[in-house]
């Protein structure tokens, strides 16, 4: 069992063909040893990166760590599970240097440029949608706060090119004052989609120092692929590791899903914590679309995975009150909206437009006049999507 999920990784992984320069190599990995590169010390007889869904080859069991804190799990099954270690690629494998093609070229890493956002389907596909990314288990040597900026991309073969979740420059870092830190993640300019099962993830973060830049440490730099083989919807729940900090992701891929685009304008006289989430009714997670304070105007949008023909929950928290707008694939309008109470905080507007279909985008505006407006924007989606 095992030699033949070698044999299809290794087919998956030259699916490319031609034989190109390895743009990273190394001249003591040889082809005996790809698979310890590429793996690590994981079994081959199962995913091991998923908790939910994916099973062993072997057994019906699920992939859960031989360990005391696992058996612990197991007797309390309201205890939160911990994150599992996913396997990263080494700088460079043995299919770098005697395939002349690996995961360098495979999805172009050497290219740092953003995707193009026009790209997609036309129907429904198997997505990622990620929900966090959390930094925890900071080294001792690090003291509070620090200056962490870099990205954190999803590369499929779609365009392999940089699809940022998280995208901070040199000039706009974000403060990490605790252990653990949740970043705040922007949104993906498209949607990412999984349609050949496998995607890839790019951490690449730094702290910034004093000075021009020279002194800046490296945080975390690491690749990952996500291989994800099966018919139904199934949660992630891992950390990368690094020498000096983890970060944890959760994330779920979910069939027969399609990309939408949530707008949101906000409009408020005076400072206040605003929140926005969105939630679908593929999953409870909640994706959070703006967290923070501000006063004036507000303007922003959100990619997000939806399952097809299933509700799409947009949520306001703002002071204690909650406010929801709920959208369903083929209405032409909202199911539901928030009533006037609202209207006391100040004009919140929320549309979403479905891209992965030729659906009429809708949008539902509760104005200070107490009226409502349904408006509606045409496209081609064939002047978008393939």
């Amino acid at each position: 069992m095992g030699h033949d999920l070698r044999e299809e990784k290794t087919e998956s992984l030259v699916k490319i063909g031609d034989s190109h320069p390895c743009p990273i190599g190394r001249d003591d990995v040889c082809l005996d040893d790809m698979f310890d590169d590429i793996f690590g010390d994981w079994p081959l007889t199962g995913d091991p990166i998923l908790w939910d869904d994916i099973r062993s080859e072997n057994s019906d069991d699920y992939v859960v760590p031989d360990s005391d804190e696992g058996d612990r799990f197991a007797d309390n099954e309201d205890a939160d599970l911990p994150p599992v270690p996913l396997d990263v690629f080494p700088e460079a494998t043995g299919l770098c240097v005697e395939r002349g093609c690996c995961y360098h070229i495979e999805y172009m890493t050497h290219d740092t440029s953003t995707t193009n956002s026009d790209l997609g389907y036309s129907g429904p596909e198997l997505m990622l949608q990620i929900f966090s990314l959390r930094l925890s288990s900071f080294s001792a040597s690090y003291s509070y706060p620090i200056n962490v900026y870099g990205v954190f991309a999803v590369r499929d073969v779609l365009e392999p090119l940089r699809n940022h979740v998280f995208n901070r420059s040199r000039d706009d870092p974000v403060t990490v004052d605790q252990d653990p830190f949740t970043l705040a993640l922007c949104s993906p300019c498209r949607g990412m989609y999984i349609p050949y099962d496998q995607v890839l993830l790019e951490v690449d973060l730094w702290i910034k120092k004093e000075g021009d830049g020279s002194a800046d440490q490296k945080l975390l730099s690491k690749y990952l692929e996500l291989d994800v083989r099966t018919e139904g919807d199934g949660f992630i729940y891992g950390c990368i590791p690094g020498d000096s900090v983890s970060l944890e992701i959760d994330c779920a891929y979910l069939t027969e899903s399609v990309e939408a685009v949530i707008e949101v304008y906000a409009e408020v006289s005076h400072p206040c914590h605003v929140r926005f989430v969105a939630f679908s009714s593929g999953y409870d997670d909640e994706i959070v679309l703006f967290d923070g304070k501000f006063s004036g105007e507000k303007l922003f949008k959100h990619v997000v995975a939806v399952k097809a023909e299933r509700e799409l929950k947009v949520q306001l928290e703002v002071e204690k009150s909650v406010f929801q707008w709920i959208f369903q694939g083929g209405n032409a309008g909202p199911l539901s909206f928030p009533d006037d109470s609202m209207l006391k905080y100040g004009q919140f507007d929320v549309g979403e437009l479905n891209l992965s279909s030729n659906w009429i985008s809708f949008c539902a505006l509760v104005t200070k006049r107490s009226e409502v407006w349904v408006l509606a924007f045409v496209y081609d989606p064939d002047m978008l999507k393939l």
